[in-house]
């Protein structure tokens, strides 16, 4: 039935063609990311007072289920498709950095994961840009897969967007444990710039 959310064993997630929904349990859901054997990324975005004050958080772990990346980046004033779209934007820009070319990423935007995984577009214009920003660096990873899940199972990245909207505007914190390294190409600037990110994303 169109719309039903589907339910999903870890059989079944791990048959190549997988969902892009996730409906397991907590316990279940980390079982089965230590056992893909790659990093992942849980992104999420908050809007208070939407559109007040957004920020954008996200954790990467490595495949051993440790963090080894969080960020938390204050946006000002945005509406909340386009915070979860900024979210996961610095999430890839972090992966690359890490030089992360192998990933399962996650967030709780149906919205936004759709849009990944099935390459749609959409009507507004500023948010369809920063969606090719992100498939643009998705590219340059490589190997990614989308998924998305409730919030129930993405508390942490929760957290730290909701730590991000105290933030001054285009204010990035990461707490990480090994050395970036640098984009090869132009948009490296976006993620420490914020007068560029705010123009062109």
């Amino acid at each position: 039935m169109a719309g039903k959310m589907e339910i999903y064993t870890n059989r079944q997630l791990n048959n190549s063609n997988y969902s892009w929904k996730i409906r397991l349990k907590d316990g279940e859901l980390s079982t089965w990311l230590r056992n893909s054997n790659v990093h992942y990324l849980f992104f999420d975005g908050a809007s208070k007072s939407n559109p007040k004050t957004a920020g954008a958080g996200g954790i990467i772990y490595n495949a051993n289920g440790e963090i080894q990346l969080s960020y938390e980046w204050g946006l000002g004033s945005l509406s909340n498709k386009r915070v979860e779209a900024l979210a996961l934007y610095q999430g890839l820009v972090q992966l690359w950095k890490l030089g992360i070319r192998a990933a399962i990423v996650l967030g709780d935007s149906a919205t936004i994961i759709s849009l990944m995984v099935h390459n749609r577009k959409v009507s507004n214009m500023i948010l369809q840009k920063t969606i090719n920003r992100c498939q643009e660096i998705a590219h340059q990873i490589v190997d990614l897969r989308f998924f998305h899940v409730l919030q129930s199972l993405n508390k942490e990245a929760n957290i730290c967007a909701n730590r991000a909207c105290s933030k001054p505007i285009g204010s990035l914190s990461c707490n990480t444990t090994k050395t970036h390294q640098h984009l090869p190409w132009p948009i490296s600037a976006w993620c420490t710039d914020w007068p560029a990110i705010y123009c062109q994303i």
